[in-house]
């Protein structure tokens, strides 16, 4: 990976600066693989993968560790370089799987919407329609600035994706902006309409300690499309203000290689860190002698809420939904 910082590409930045950028964007681009396979292995490990939203999340584990090394090979700022096979390939294949982590986030609100709002007991007919939804939308919207050639390195540009020149500021409101936030305001709606049913299948209990499992269930439900919101504030200030001017912000920069490729390890802390794989770790290091104190407030810190047709949802691992007819754990 070569990166041979000129200030011909980057003429507002100093060599420090750029450093500086590639070096916090390399930093995050790893933290979010790592996070990415941790996730993965676990739930391959500790086999977690007997629900649909388990596999959900392994799904967008994959999409999410797949788009980070996109992330980590994105740099070469020689003045040829924008015009090479690779630079299409590596603007191709960020905005794709960066799609399919936004589809993937979607479908899992989708799901959760299906199974705690709509009762839906089989959730596996969905699982083939997911997949052509998300691998579909990524391909769809990222084959569409191929046919302006639009993939490339703008001239303030750091890495390759959908370069700035010509219709390529259309083209990245087109096959990025627009189903970003498409994707975002769908989620939050789904989640709106989760929390809302939740409310309503617990208020009649007028139990302190289930309400405040009941709000911290709801706190978590719109932390999801919050923190992918969050995370793509810096980076979409920066694109638009590359439209307005010419002149480069360092801090906008450093922002947006802080937050962008971080959506890996956030979503490793967000989906990955359920009770049942918590659970599951200190099983394996109580076995292999490790005495961890924290184990008996791990497996018994968190509750279920049971709907009234047996639809159980925990509020410590919110992807953990099952629909569980025996259970009558609140």
């Amino acid at each position: 990976m070569a990166t041979n910082i000129t200030n011909n590409t980057l003429h507002e930045l100093t060599t420090s600066q750029v450093s500086t950028v590639i070096n916090v964007w390399l930093t995050t681009s790893i933290l979010s693989l790592i996070g990415a396979l941790w996730v993965a292995l676990s739930m391959v490990y500790f086999k977690r993968l007997n629900s649909v939203s388990a596999r959900l999340i392994f799904y967008l584990s994959v999409s999410n560790g797949l788009n980070s090394i996109f992330y980590l090979f994105a740099f070469d700022t020689r003045d040829d370089f924008q015009y090479s096979a690779m630079c299409y390939i590596q603007g191709f294949m960020m905005n794709a799987f960066s799609l399919a982590v936004m589809a993937w986030t979607l479908c899992i609100a989708f799901n959760l919407y299906m199974v705690v709002v709509k009762r839906a007991t089989n959730m596996e007919q969905y699982e083939r329609r997911y997949h052509f939804f998300s691998w579909g939308l990524a391909l769809l919207f990222s084959i569409i600035p191929h046919f302006t050639q639009s993939y490339g390195r703008g001239p303030h540009a750091y890495w390759c994706w959908i370069s700035s020149e010509g219709s390529g500021n259309i083209m990245r409101l087109i096959s990025w902006y627009i189903p970003l936030y498409s994707g975002i305001t769908a989620a939050m709606i789904l989640y709106i309409m989760v929390a809302h049913s939740i409310r309503s299948s617990t208020n009649t209990f007028h139990d302190p300690a289930l309400d405040k499992e009941v709000n911290l269930a709801v706190r978590k439900l719109f932390a999801y499309p919050l923190v992918f919101l969050i995370l793509w504030i810096f980076p979409t200030i920066n694109h638009l203000y590359d439209v307005v001017d010419e002149n480069e912000i360092f801090f906008l920069h450093l922002m947006q290689a802080l937050t962008e490729p971080l959506v890996g390890f956030i979503n490793a802390i967000v989906y990955g860190f359920d009770k049942g794989i918590k659970r599951s770790y200190v099983t394996l290091f109580q076995e292999h002698g490790f005495c961890l104190g924290v184990g008996k407030e791990w497996s018994e810190s968190s509750s279920s809420i049971v709907f009234s047709d047996d639809s159980q949802f925990d509020s410590s691992g919110l992807m953990e939904v099952s629909l569980d007819t025996d259970s009558s754990e609140i």
